[in-house]
């Protein structure tokens, strides 16, 4: 997703029904801030993307959520929490886009998704990644492949209570908000984002 010249985006991350928290940079693999931004719905259901402030800086950044007040997210492989409003930041661990939640953290990690320190969701047959996990309503909602990224990716929904999973949609970074999933799907050159109501 292009913002502003030759800039890119990912992990969009709604706060509320205008604003929303992305991961920004010069390019996809050079996401060097998080951005507060403010956002719409547009035609055929694209967010658009408008004004923004910086929130943290750092080398290679990727989102979970805001969760009691604090931002989880990644800066390389280690995750971190910030009280906002603040600029210190706590490390819990290795992993990536890391989303709390009341039992916890869950993560990507050594392409597997983890609930605090346990495996919970592999990769099954020829997927070979599982991650950006994303939790509503006792789901997970995460992005796996078995084809090359980026157009490879597909959204999957785990029940963390019966442990079934299902194929829901073709796209990548997952984030459910108030029963809308947001999501990217590349088009091109680079991601889009768009947003469906949940059945």
């Amino acid at each position: 997703m292009s913002y502003g010249l030759l800039q890119k985006f990912e992990d969009f991350c709604p706060i509320d029904n205008e604003n929303a928290l992305i991961a920004h940079g010069i390019d996809y693999m050079h996401l060097n801030e998080i951005r507060q931004v403010k956002y719409s719905i547009g035609k055929e259901n694209f967010v658009k993307i408008e004004s923004s402030k910086t929130i943290v800086e750092g080398n290679y950044l990727r989102l979970g959520n805001i969760f009691e007040g604090k931002l989880f997210f990644s800066e390389g492989y280690k995750i971190y929490m910030m009280k906002i409003g603040t600029r210190g930041k706590n490390e819990y661990g290795d992993g990536i886009q890391p989303f709390g939640y009341y039992d916890g953290i869950v993560y990507q990690k050594n392409s597997c998704i983890y609930l605090n320190d346990k495996r919970i969701i592999i990769p099954q047959g020829d997927y070979e990644v599982a991650g950006r996990p994303t939790i509503y309503k006792n789901k997970i909602y995460y992005e796996t492949r078995a084809t090359a990224a980026p157009s490879g990716w597909e959204i999957w929904v785990y029940n963390i209570d019966t442990k079934q999973e299902k194929k829901l949609i073709q796209g990548a970074n997952p984030f459910v908000y108030n029963d809308k999933l947001f999501f990217s799907k590349w088009m091109e050159s680079e991601f889009k984002t768009l947003c469906e109501e949940l059945q």
